[in-house]
């Protein structure tokens, strides 16, 4: 039989040095990524400095984030919450995500884009309000190993194809 000691006061021992490195972290970086936050592999920071993701965002993977960009909670009602992005989205610099809407797999922000509303799969959102401007998607922007064989990315690069073509 193993015996299980528990010592008292560990946890606060170990969760206060973390909270102090967490927030030294944020001032240094201008970065703040709670550890509470739903992020898949693959996100990439290309520039630091002045970025916020709500805790309680989800996000996809191989998603990029430039300098500035804010996701957070918004809305009024029904549609007071925060966003769910999918995988393979590209924010630009100064992009604001706000409220509980969704951003589809593919999708492009642009920079100084305010988003308020759902962005669809492969759609290119621009603008103070953002509106989707086009659905040529994220290709050209996102980068990740593997990304020429990626199954998700080939089927909605062949969507694409198909919408563009008008088959599908």
């Amino acid at each position: 039989m193993i015996a299980r000691v528990q010592l008292r006061g560990a946890r606060l021992i170990v969760k206060v040095p973390s909270l102090l490195l967490q927030k030294f972290i944020e001032i240094v970086t201008g970065i703040s990524i709670p550890a509470q936050c739903n992020i898949g592999p693959g996100l990439y920071v290309g520039h630091f400095g002045g970025i916020f993701v709500d805790s309680r965002s989800f996000i996809g993977e191989n998603c990029n984030l430039a300098q500035g960009v804010t996701i957070g909670e918004g809305g009024r009602g029904e549609l007071h919450g925060v966003p769910v992005i999918g995988d393979r989205v590209h924010f630009g610099a100064n992009a604001v995500i706000l409220g509980k809407i969704t951003i589809g797999d593919d999708a492009v922000i642009g920079p100084g884009a305010v988003v308020m509303s759902s962005v669809p799969a492969r759609g290119v959102a621009m603008g103070n309000p953002a509106r989707v401007i086009g659905n040529g998607g994220s290709f050209e922007f996102v980068n990740y190993d593997n990304k020429e064989t990626d199954p998700a990315r080939m089927l909605s690069l062949q969507q694409l194809s198909e919408a563009s073509s008008g088959g599908g």
